[in-house]
């Protein structure tokens, strides 16, 4: 019987460090981009969940580095206690919300 080789993933989110190999908190790295992992509540109102965010700098390119990436967290982190971020969950299929948005252009 032949054994099957281990399965690996290589586009798992790793841990960033600091020059001093220190971890640097909720700043991971995948695939050559910076991403922020924050606790936020569900939408479905039941408890909080870890979400990955990519970091952007704010003309909307993705970090280059780490000094860029930790001045994106801690925006992300403020708009977070506004409570601007992102809704999380599954999202609308799109025959779902062209439907219903063909029906109030309809009825509007």
């Amino acid at each position: 019987m032949k054994m099957q080789p281990k399965k690996t993933h290589f586009a798992s989110l790793t841990i960033v460090r600091d020059k001093n190999k220190r971890k640097i908190s909720d700043l991971y790295e995948r695939n050559g981009r910076f991403y922020a992992q924050l606790w936020v509540s569900r939408p479905d109102g039941g408890g909080k969940m870890a979400k990955s965010f990519p970091l952007m700098t704010p003309e909307g390119i993705a970090c280059g580095n780490i000094t860029e990436a930790k001045e994106a967290r801690e925006r992300l982190r403020t708009s977070r206690q506004e409570e601007t971020l992102p809704l999380a969950g599954r999202k609308l299929k799109f025959s779902t919300w062209a439907s219903s948005s063909a029906r109030c252009m309809v009825i509007c």
